[in-house]
């Protein structure tokens, strides 16, 4: 419920709505699940869940695979409250000795560290124009409208607040 509630609904990409994404976590659940690799966090303001994230802890490394935060509760920062939360019970508890965020390099990440391990993709694309088409969209087009997004988000921040 905390997925469909959240901004990934609006888009399609909730749990609810991607049958194969509720599938991933539920199959990684019944393989996983008794072997301890698998962590379900939660964050509860009074008693609704607003926040959670599932992440695979192994070896001393936490892989954050998926976080949702319930709409809502936005103006709380619910996600960004239980991600600290859990990083700091992480290492404080020596549980973990590195938090890994799969490749992505979210810029609030880098504010609770200096240590990064670079990463390089590979794609590799069919020689068509249907190829082409995808990876413009994919790495001209999305990049360009989120940043639009974005600017347009703080832009309606700043003129509500004026």
């Amino acid at each position: 419920n905390i997925s469909s509630n959240s901004w990934k609904s609006s888009i399609g990409t909730d749990l609810l709505t991607k049958v194969n994404n509720w599938n991933f976590y539920k199959k990684s659940s019944g393989v996983y699940g008794d072997s301890g690799i698998i962590s379900l966090y939660f964050l509860n303001i009074d008693e609704s869940r607003v926040a959670f994230e599932f992440h695979f802890e192994d070896g001393g490394v936490a892989y954050p695979v998926r976080a949702d935060y319930d709409q809502n509760f936005e103006k709380f920062s619910p996600g960004s409250i239980l991600e600290y939360e859990i990083i700091k019970g992480l290492f404080i508890d020596k549980y973990c000795n590195e938090y890994n965020s799969c490749g992505h390099t979210y810029q609030y990440l880098l504010n609770w560290t200096e240590s990064t391990r670079e990463y390089v993709n590979f794609e590799i694309f069919k020689k068509s124009l249907k190829s082409y088409v995808i990876y413009m969209i994919e790495y001209v087009a999305l990049p360009i409208l989120r940043k639009r997004k974005i600017y347009m988000y703080i832009k309606n921040i700043i003129i509500k607040n004026e």
